[in-house]
């Protein structure tokens, strides 16, 4: 969200020359999003690296983000991480919580997050618009898409797997050879077919071993590269253990709803549509922390 407000409100700075983009789009979308669905706390998790087993798996994954920010030379990327002290400052004061944990993305302790409230009894809604958080969705896990203002429930159960087969340019994940969108699609019903409910690999390589003199030609690229597609498969899974293990080391900032800190911050960056609706953006806020106390 963060990224994405960022690039919506570039170039916007307040009278210390701090910019001030990212936070005062962050809280109208919030604020927008908490008025229609009432929910007892709000989490901001942030990206504190990448664990080692998925630089283990791809020595490369997301390599290709900073060069290419490099190239540009926009100033985005200093931008953006400029702006990280300000959003938890601004945040907190409102009442979020921000959790972080060294050496882990934000996806990782995201769904470490969901499992464990939804352990708990509670129901978790992931307000995000990357496509990898879908996989999270079912089991009390709705995933809300902003930019689209879709509330995602559910997914297939072969999400990843299908996934796996595309790979995910944006991180560097080079998908199966011959195998598009098209033909994934094709691959997951004929593995359906076979029995895999889409879960151990361990399970489905047997599937394979078995029946690969029986198996279509694009299920076959499948069995052909499977040590490919396992990469893909375990980089990209989001409920694993090695995932969940991200939250051992997790930092909270604990988020207090203060009207007067939060005035202070808004004169302070000249959030002037913030000051001059104060009640209008700190009440969404201050009411989802009350129930959450």
């Amino acid at each position: 969200m963060i990224a994405r407000e960022t690039h919506t409100h570039r170039g916007l700075v307040g009278p210390d020359g701090d910019f001030t983009g990212a936070a005062y789009g962050a809280i109208v979308s919030l604020r927008k999003y908490l008025t229609s669905h009432p929910v007892s706390g709000v989490f901001f998790i942030e990206d504190a690296g990448v664990p080692q087993f998925r630089k283990d798996l791809m020595p490369d994954y997301k390599s290709s983000r900073e060069e290419k920010s490099e190239r540009a030379d926009d100033g985005f990327r200093e931008e953006y991480k400029a702006q990280m002290e300000t959003c938890h400052r601004t945040l907190t004061h409102l009442g979020m919580h921000v959790v972080y944990s060294r050496g882990w993305e934000a996806d990782d302790v995201l769904s470490s997050l969901s499992r464990a409230f939804r352990k708990a009894g509670k129901r978790v809604i992931v307000y995000s618009g990357d496509k990898d958080m879908l996989q999270l969705a079912g089991r009390g896990v709705t995933v809300h898409r902003p930019v689209s203002n879709e509330n995602v429930k559910s997914v297939s159960p072969y999400y990843v797997a299908e996934r796996a087969m595309q790979g995910d340019p944006s991180d560097d994940i080079p998908g199966l050879g011959g195998i598009g969108p098209k033909r994934a699609g094709d691959v997951i019903k004929e593995l359906h077919d076979l029995g895999w409910d889409g879960r151990k690999l361990s399970a489905l390589r047997k599937m394979l071993d078995v029946r690969y003199k029986k198996l279509s030609k694009y299920a076959y690229q499948l069995y052909e590269q499977w040590d490919d597609f396992e990469r893909n498969f375990r980089a990209m899974n989001l409920r694993c253990a090695k995932v969940w293990a991200s939250l051992d080391g997790a930092r909270v900032l604990t988020g207090i709803a203060d009207r007067a800190q939060f005035e202070r911050v808004c004169r302070k960056k000249k959030y002037r549509e913030l000051m001059m609706k104060m009640d209008y953006f700190f009440k969404p806020f201050d009411e989802v922390w009350k129930k959450g106390m």
